[in-house]
């Protein structure tokens, strides 16, 4: 993926919390099936680097109902 700086290399040896929202964002890219996006979008976000800006991966859905489907399970993940 793309060069990391020495804060996230830090963050990864201390949590699992090892990609950032654009590099996630690009690996959506490459699934052909927006059930295979949803599911990686999911999975991603356990593992996000700078999950205030998860957000921004909604950008890679064309359908309302993946949005949705996404900001829920981030919510629940929240606690809200």
């Amino acid at each position: 993926l793309h060069r990391v700086d020495r804060r996230q290399r830090q963050m990864c040896k201390e949590t699992d919390s090892c990609l950032t929202v654009d590099q996630i964002k690009k690996i959506i890219e490459e699934f052909s099936f927006s059930k295979n996006q949803l599911e990686f979008a999911k999975y991603g976000y356990g593992r996000c680097y700078n999950p205030d800006e998860y957000y921004q991966v909604n950008s890679s859905f064309d359908f309302s109902s993946e949005k949705e489907a996404l900001n829920d399970y981030i919510k629940s993940r929240n606690g809200e």
